[in-house]
């Protein structure tokens, strides 16, 4: 509509067709359910098997779906579900006039006409729907079914009516693709912020659903584990709308306010609800990254993790001088956990090098084609990472990864590459954009020791503290969360669901090390 604005006053739109001429191929299941209940066993058969090249796709998205479903219900509280019935789904299943004029008049049509109606107005231009002519629509529910589906041919009649005023190619199309709104590509794509408000103790703190738990299976479904839901989308919207109208003292509105204000009233109401004069000044005088939460739950419990910025970090760098001087207005406690990002550990030990001084193998040019790249990480994607692979771990075995990933890949088993190769393969990483000058142009080795680095640094900084302070290396970013070193007495699994919601950043912000501290007890 926005190319139309300036030369069109009307468009006519065929908004209406699919619900009134059964266009969607799911009304071909209503159709043959309703001739199995007819027991109109011959003419199932034949339309059956006419449209088995549009149902079979349907087909095995359906199973497919079935193996990786899971109960909504499962994510919210008991006490809320009791006094609640189970939502039913009221269309009808086997009887496809019926189905066609509740999606027409309830189920479908009338958001696609409110958005239709939006869109026009927004662009000034007046939307006609010629599918919706009264005489048309009680005309065409006067038909039987089969002269809406018909031979595996959906809108039948319609079809029939056009030949020889369109072209066979669009008059006989099979395929109808919807234009479905994609809520879960958007939310894959900033899963991490949406990490961050599922973790966020003022979402967690809700009475309608269990936040962990909605978290959990959140990055289930971004992994494929278990299959997508509009419940995820609808969590959010929900907690932005009680966060807007619920609550806040302050008397601002946040209807116009960005994502970061969103964040920071959220720990405005956990520092709230925790009740200390630390939490309170903690929100006034710490700041997040953009769109992460200052307090995240997490176990039993909520934690503070503050973001800590320092200088660029170099080869030769001594890392313990680097990590004392960025905490000292921070006031490290006994109790408190230092994560620190392993890039920062790789860089300071000479092991990040520019990119075009790696040499790569011939078989390291050919394993990286078949690594998939993503917008937070190339990893082995380039052949210069699959040569830093190699001299990290062994040709044989990532030849042994690459086997292993390749059997099971056509079974949807996703990751197996990298836990066959380990975590010193799986923390290489390329040159990516976002990264702060001159390492977006470098490709890097994981941290050698880690483990051996975090307790050098957890004895500094407990003999700073007057106590035990544990420290932790992590690989983490938008996707995943990796703890590849720690001192004694760290909970690595802990650490993991803290930073699900990757709060270091994974750009220019600059902050390679975290302060983490509990709060309270859940």
């Amino acid at each position: 509509m926005r190319l139309a604005e300036p030369k069109v006053k009307v468009l006519l739109d065929g908004q209406a067709g699919d619900e009134l001429l059964a266009g969607y191929v799911p009304y071909h299941y209503v159709y043959l359910k309703q001739l199995l209940r007819e027991r109109r066993l011959g003419t199932f058969a034949r339309e059956a098997w006419a449209a088995r090249d549009v149902l079979k796709p349907l087909i095995k998205r359906r199973l497919a779906q079935r193996r990786k479903s899971f109960d909504e219900r499962t994510l919210l509280r008991p006490e809320y579900l009791k006094s609640r019935k189970p939502p039913k789904d009221e269309r009808a299943q086997a009887d496809l006039k019926k189905r066609l004029l509740q999606d027409l008049t309830t189920y479908s049509l009338p958001s696609l006409l409110r958005y239709e109606d939006r869109n026009s107005m927004a662009h000034s231009i007046e939307s006609r729907i010629p599918f919706l002519d009264q005489e048309l629509v009680e005309w065409v529910f006067r038909l039987p079914p089969s002269a809406i589906i018909r031979d595996g041919w959906s809108r039948a009649i319609f079809r029939q009516g056009l030949r020889d005023a369109l072209p066979e190619k669009i008059r006989t199309r099979r395929w109808k693709v919807g234009f479905t709104t994609p809520e879960m590509r958007w939310l894959r794509a900033r899963r991490a912020i949406i990490q961050s408000l599922y973790r966020s103790p003022a979402f967690c703190a809700r009475p309608y659903w269990n936040g962990l738990a909605v978290a959990d299976a959140f990055r289930r479904a971004c992994d494929g584990e278990i299959d997508d839901s509009m419940f995820f989308w609808r969590a959010i919207n929900v907690e932005l709308w009680l966060r807007v109208y619920f609550g806040d003292r302050t008397g601002r509105d946040l209807r116009k306010e960005t994502l970061p204000a969103f964040a920071r009233y959220g720990d405005e109401l956990a520092a709230r609800a925790i009740g200390t004069d630390e939490a309170a000044r903690l929100v006034a005088s710490r700041a997040p990254n953009p769109g992460r939460h200052l307090f995240a739950d997490a176990g039993d419990a909520t934690y503070a993790r503050i973001p800590v910025r320092s200088p660029l970090i170099a080869s030769g760098d001594d890392l313990q001088t680097i990590v004392e001087k960025a905490l000292v207005d921070h006031d490290v406690r006994p109790g408190d956990t230092v994560a620190i990002s392993e890039k920062a550990v790789a860089v300071s030990q000479g092991r990040s090098f520019p990119v075009d001084q790696v040499r790569a193998s011939a078989l390291a040019r050919l394993l990286a084609r078949f690594v998939g790249k993503t917008p937070v990480g190339i990893g082995l994607g380039l052949p210069q990472t699959m040569q830093l692979a190699i001299e990290e771990v062994g040709a044989l075995r990532i030849l042994l990864a690459a086997f292993a990933a390749a059997i099971t890949r056509p079974f949807g088993v996703r990751g197996v590459f990298y836990r066959v190769a380990g975590p010193q393969a799986a923390a290489i990483d390329g040159p990516t954009p976002g990264t702060l000058p001159p390492y977006n142009t470098h490709a890097k080795k994981a941290p050698a020791d880690p483990d051996g680095v975090a307790r050098g640094l957890a004895a500094a900084l407990g003999a700073g503290a007057g106590g035990p302070v544990g420290v932790a290396v992590i690989d983490a970013n938008d996707i995943g969360v990796n703890v590849l070193g720690a001192s004694a007495g760290v909970d690595r699994g802990l650490l993991v669901e803290l930073f699900r919601d990757n709060p270091l950043g994974q750009g220019h912000q600059q902050t390679p090390i975290a302060l983490i501290r509990r709060m309270r007890a859940g």
